[in-house]
């Protein structure tokens, strides 16, 4: 995009971005759909709802994973970035119709999507690491109802979501555990 704004050419790659993983949703169908908003790794302060092109990707994307029944992945791995929210972010969660300076219900809550807790951990020494953050974060964002996928009952069958009741209480124990192991 020769003489393009940054911002005209951050929207193009986002853009590119959701179609393609627009396409792994339509054909993988994923149990869990990981990393939402991981193209803004480099780029965390753009927002997704600032480009309407973009963000009709965005709901399209969510309205196809929940309506197959995915969970999307909280992840907090996220603030180990630096990051002031956990992937998804806030322009995920949160939905500002153009018209309004008022934030509306979640987009992925909004449409009965469900939410799963993952420290990203690439070896034992991040296992629940910034659980806590991410905790805070959910809270702040109004979500109290976390998922998780429970083994099939018969071998082959796909995993089941399953509402986690005690939710908080299991990654706070799983972070200290952690945190005792690994020092």
């Amino acid at each position: 995009m020769p003489g393009a704004t940054r911002a005209a050419q951050l929207a193009a790659l986002v853009g590119e971005y959701l179609d393609e993983q627009h396409a792994l949703l339509e054909h993988v169908r994923p149990a869990v759909v990981g990393h939402f908003d991981v193209v803004k790794l480099f780029e965390p302060d753009f927002d997704l709802r600032a480009d309407p092109a973009v963000w009709q990707r965005v709901e399209r994307n969510v309205r196809l994973a929940v309506g197959y029944g995915a969970l999307f992945e909280v992840n907090a791995a996220a603030f180990r970035k630096g990051w002031r929210s956990a992937y998804p972010g806030p322009d995920v969660l949160r939905v500002r119709p153009a018209a309004s300076r008022r934030l509306t219900p979640q987009l992925i809550k909004s449409l009965d999507g469900r939410l799963t807790l993952s420290d990203d951990s690439h070896g034992p020494h991040a296992v629940g690491l910034h659980y806590e953050d991410a905790r805070r974060y959910l809270a702040d964002e109004g979500i109290t109802e976390l998922w998780r996928l429970e083994q099939a009952a018969r071998s082959g069958d796909p995993a089941v979501p399953t509402r986690s009741e005690d939710a908080w209480q299991w990654a706070q124990r799983r972070s200290e555990a952690a945190s005792g192991a690994f020092r």
